[in-house]
Order: structure tokens, then C-alpha cells, then sequence
């Protein structure tokens, strides 16, 4: 049974529609899914240093600036 080349077009045009949303709706939930990632991310960053505190991750960050500069001294 042949297809009328009508139909065969029609069908095609569908195809091509029903594959562009389809690359939408991946888009967006990728979108939605690295919104919700990053917005997880910040909330638990928030809750770590909530947790360890402003004065001791600030001691951490000195002794980590102390190092690099003593390891920087030592390379020249």
C-alpha cells in the first residue's frame, strides 16, 4: 500500500514538531534541574558554614593564605 506523498510530508512535519518539543522539554527541565542543583548547593554551603562558623572558617582561610605564601617563598 502506497502513501500519498501528502500524508508522507504531514507525517514528517509531525515528526519534526513532535522532536522539537521534545528538545524543549529537555532544555527546560535540564534548566529546572541545574536551578534546583545550584539553589541545593547554596543551601547547604549556607548550613556548612552556619555549622562551622564565620571566626573559624575565616582561620582556615588565613592558615590556607599562610601556606601558600610560605610553599610561593620556597619555589623562587
Amino acid at each position: 500500500m502506497m502513501t500519498d506523498p501528502l500524508d508522507r510530508r504531514a507525517l514528517l512535519m509531525l515528526a519534526r514538531v513532535l522532536a522539537f518539543r521534545a528538545c524543549v522539554g529537555l532544555v527546560l527541565v535540564l534548566a529546572v534541574l541545574g536551578h534546583v542543583v545550584a539553589l541545593l548547593l547554596g543551601a547547604l554551603d549556607a548550613l556548612v558554614s552556619a555549622y562551622i562558623g564565620v571566626p573559624r572558617l575565616s582561620s582556615s582561610t588565613r592558615r590556607f593564605v599562610q601556606v601558600v605564601r610560605e610553599t610561593w617563598k620556597e619555589d623562587l
